[in-house]
C-alpha cells in the first residue's frame, strides 16, 4: 500500500454520531481515481462556501452550475465506491486527502 494512497478517517455509527473520540482511527486506502473524485468534490464544496461568503444568489448561473458539478461528482464518488467519504465531505467533516503524484 503506497503511503500517498492512505487516508485517516474516524468510524461512523448508523445514527451519524462520530466515534473519533472513543475509538482509534482506521486507515483507508484509495485508488488514484477515488482520490481524484474525492479531491474534486472537496474543491467544489470549497467553491460553494466561497459563493456563500460572496453572497451569490442561489438562482445565479454560477450557483446552478456549481450545484450540478457537485451532484455529478458526488454520483461519480458513489459509483466508484467512496460514497460514505463523499457524504462526509458534503457534511463538512474534516477529511485530509493526500496528494497523488503522477
Amino acid at each position: 500500500m503506497a503511503k500517498d494512497e492512505m487516508i485517516t478517517k474516524g468510524k461512523r455509527r448508523s445514527g451519524g454520531e462520530s466515534l473519533q473520540a472513543q475509538e482509534p482511527q482506521e486507515l483507508f486506502s484509495f485508488s488514484p481515481l477515488q482520490l481524484h473524485f474525492l479531491g474534486r468534490l472537496k474543491q467544489l464544496v470549497d467553491q460553494r462556501v466561497s459563493l456563500k461568503q460572496d453572497e451569490v444568489p442561489p438562482d445565479d448561473l454560477l450557483w446552478r452550475v456549481s450545484s450540478r458539478a457537485m451532484y455529478s461528482t458526488y454520483q461519480d464518488c458513489v459509483d466508484i465506491g467512496v460514497g460514505e467519504e463523499a457524504n462526509a465531505i458534503l457534511q463538512g467533516e474534516a477529511i485530509t486527502l493526500p496528494s497523488v503524484s503522477e
